[in-house]
């Protein structure tokens, strides 16, 4: 088993800095037992490797693990919010170093892809999001039978 812990380093309105008393989510695997990696979760690469380690362990038996990879959240947890809890330093920053872009360098200059198969990927992956969109909007509600389809508990009130 794999914990994936998509660190944007607040939780809700908060700095996880401030909620907690160990510096990284990963420190916290200790007390179970289980093995940890912090990794820079706006890094594909490193990503790919870490959770290839993690892969590894959990299909030869060697148990879980949880991965802590750090990123960054550009939007609040609702609709509308301003962020004020965020310094804005700190979002400009985390802004300034975008993995989309900062990846898509690297495919250029590192791997050698070139810039027209991304704008190509980028045009037909836009076209499949929009049919699907198109696809979901004309499609019929859901039936009301279906609200607890899959639900792995039932909650007594």
């Amino acid at each position: 088993m794999i914990f994936m812990c998509q660190n944007n380093q607040y939780g809700e309105h908060t700095a996880i800095a401030r909620s907690m008393r160990v510096a990284t989510v990963a420190e916290r695997a200790a007390a179970y037992g289980i093995p940890a990696m912090r990794l820079d979760g706006n890094d594909a690469v490193a990503m790919w490797a870490g959770v290839g380690v993690a892969v590894n362990r959990a299909r030869t038996g060697g148990g879980p693990t949880l991965i802590d990879a750090l990123t960054y959240r550009f939007h609040g947890h609702i609709l509308g919010e301003d962020l004020a809890y965020q310094p804005a330093d700190e979002r400009d920053a985390a802004k300034a170093a975008d993995p989309v872009p900062a990846y898509r360098a690297r495919l250029i200059g590192e791997f050698g892809v070139n810039a027209i198969e991304l704008a190509d990927i980028d045009r037909r992956v836009a076209a499949e999001v929009e049919e699907a969109f198109t696809l979901a909007l004309a499609g019929p509600e859901p039936d009301i039978s279906s609200l607890h389809t899959d639900v792995v508990a039932e909650v007594a009130l």
